[in-house]
């Protein structure tokens, strides 16, 4: 069954509870600026592993040919094994993270209420209440496009790494790659002075 986020969001909402806004994020591979800095890190961090696994297997005396028999030799050691989490970690880290990101945000949606901030993603939600929210911070992108950061931001967000060693305040969501992002961010800012005026 397609994702539709509408519906989705829609089967959160309390009683009496009123929708304001509802968006999706950016679909598809996304790189991000910190991407200048990750690519050449996980490639290395790859490349290294599978120059490693490689040079294990030819010690073991495993061989790898184009005609039948494909591989020849089965002495595995305990070098070969070794190898094989940092090759997939690797791998993870070159392509993986990207296609992760991307079926993450493919099943996401967003929504303001006049209670709180809904962050839905496949049968996960996330909610901020209006009269409680974190800091707030804005990043414009190209045609309008951008993202509200929900707490404290870190260099990680959105691009399928662990933010390692990142420690913050308190919680940290995100409306990721929306569209007229400022029109958006004003309709919170307004929304949660209302709700502490109540």
């Amino acid at each position: 069954m397609p994702f539709n986020g509408d519906t989705r969001l829609r089967s959160e909402l309390g009683r009496d509870e009123q929708l304001l806004w509802s968006g999706t994020p950016a679909q598809g591979v996304r790189f991000r600026m910190v991407d200048i800095f990750l690519v050449p890190f996980s490639v290395m961090w790859g490349g290294f592993a599978l120059f490693w696994e490689a040079t294990a297997f030819y010690q073991a005396g495993v061989r790898v040919s184009a005609t039948p028999p494909y591989i020849t030799g089965s002495e595995f050691s305990f070098m070969t094994l070794w190898g094989i989490p940092f090759c997939l970690i690797g791998l993870y880290m070159i392509f993986g993270r990207f296609f992760v990101d991307a079926a993450a945000r493919a099943k996401t949606a967003y929504a303001v209420t006049d209670r709180r901030i809904i962050i839905t993603c496949g049968n996960s939600v996330q909610s901020l209440t209006l009269n409680n929210l974190p800091q707030i911070e804005l990043k414009t992108g190209a045609n309008g496009r951008g993202s509200i950061i929900f707490g404290q931001s870190n260099l990680f967000m959105g691009t399928g790494w662990p933010a390692w060693g990142v420690r913050g305040t308190g919680p940290s969501l995100m409306f990721d790659g929306i569209a007229k992002v400022r029109e958006v961010h004003t309709l919170i800012i307004d929304a949660a002075q209302k709700s502490k005026g109540r």
